[in-house]
């Protein structure tokens, strides 16, 4: 029988959940695998991205009818056609990410584990990017232990085999979900985003050299001591062997990996600010905070430090320039200049004290800023 009746004749089985019996679904979802194993490249070449996205519904369907043989069959179908399909089924595995990880929670541990399993193939592939931001959210928002305790496992997978341009869109999302991730209350999640945010680390030197500046004194320790043991223990592998047939191995890639950058001195932790500098107006607080902490010249440390100072110095200038910005939009408002030249100076007034206030505050951030450096 030709590929296309058997692929139509599959998914008439698989799209009615409800009126089909479940070991009759099971017969279609291995007769769909046969057919994709030995299906020639010429076929798959003729596949469209709207064909292979027909896929989506029944295997949705399938994921959720919580049978562990079904959802087995399905997850093994999944991964051939990310196998064989390549880049024409990224928009569909996508699409099942979803489902799949809202099966996880179902609390049937074997349907757990095929999903786990599933997923973990998934996001090996860094085409998988556009759907982090669904397996970020989770990780942050679910209130399940155990499921974040197989996400943090993704989220590593991604941040060792994944490319930086692969992340970069998500360079910030990582580092908050990297900031919750490591205060979490589960002992697993907290071990294992310490290891994330060490791949973190080597993707994007700045932003973890920020998320540093975030972190409480014991996480800052307890980060600092997983860098240094980074080159100290075995490569480790990751807790599961595939459960896929056609797979000929049956491990992962390493989820631990070395880094060549040192190890950034612990003096420089109380130097700066602990909150978010995005989105944020300069405080007097600010270099109060700033010229309270002594350095010690040591020279890895002062090497990391005198780097966290330019993106300090880049971030103060940015918010400095929109707040110039907001000054001179302030000044060419109509309303105010009209109110100005009707004799009315009450709104003009208020507009002069409140860039008197801005500029003495840039001022004196800037002359204490400048002070603490100058110090070192």
């Amino acid at each position: 029988m030709a590929f296309q009746q058997v692929f139509e004749k599959c998914l008439s089985v698989l799209e009615e959940t409800r009126k089909v019996d479940w070991e009759v679904r099971e017969r279609a979802l291995i007769r769909l695998q046969q057919v994709f194993e030995t299906v020639d490249e010429k076929t798959i070449d003729s596949l469209s991205v709207d064909i292979v996205s027909l896929l989506r519904r029944p295997l949705e369907s399938q994921l959720k009818d919580l049978r562990s043989a079904i959802v087995r069959e399905t997850c093994k179908l999944i991964l051939l056609c990310q196998e064989k399909l390549t880049s024409k089924f990224i928009k569909t595995a996508l699409y099942l990410t979803t489902p799949l990880l809202e099966v996880l929670s179902c609390g049937n541990k074997v349907i757990s584990t095929y999903c786990d399993q599933c997923l973990l193939d998934l996001f090996l592939n860094p085409r998988m990017s556009p759907g982090l931001p669904r397996l970020l959210s989770l990780l942050t928002t679910s209130k399940n232990k155990d499921t974040r305790d197989l996400c943090i496992s993704y989220l590593l997978v991604a941040l060792e085999n994944w490319s930086v341009k692969a992340l970069s869109k998500h360079a910030y999302l990582l580092e908050d979900c990297l900031l919750q991730l490591v205060r979490d209350g589960s002992e697993r999640v907290r071990c294992e985003s310490r290891s994330c945010a060490i791949a973190f680390r080597e993707h994007f030197p700045e932003n973890y050299a920020s998320l540093l500046l975030r972190v409480d004194e014991r996480t800052y320790r307890a980060l600092e001591k997983a860098i240094q043991n980074v080159n100290v223990k075995p490569k480790a592998q990751l807790r599961r062997t595939s459960f896929r047939s056609t797979t000929s191995s049956t491990e992962f890639r390493n989820p631990t990996s070395e880094f060549r950058n040192t190890t950034p001195s612990r003096e420089f932790r109380n130097t700066t600010p602990s909150g978010e500098y995005r989105n944020t107006t300069p405080s007097s607080d600010f270099a109060s905070s700033a010229s309270s902490s002594p350095i010690q010249n040591e020279p890895n440390g002062l090497e990391d430090f005198s780097r966290l100072i330019t993106i300090h110095r880049s971030r103060l200038n940015t918010m400095f320039s929109k707040l110039g910005q907001e000054l001179e939009l302030l000044k060419e408002n109509e309303h105010l200049e009209s109110d100005a030249k009707n004799g009315g100076g009450t709104d003009k007034t208020i507009v002069d004290e409140y860039e008197k206030q801005i500029r003495k505050l840039i001022g004196e951030t800037t002359r204490k800023n400048e002070e603490f450096l100058n110090s070192i």
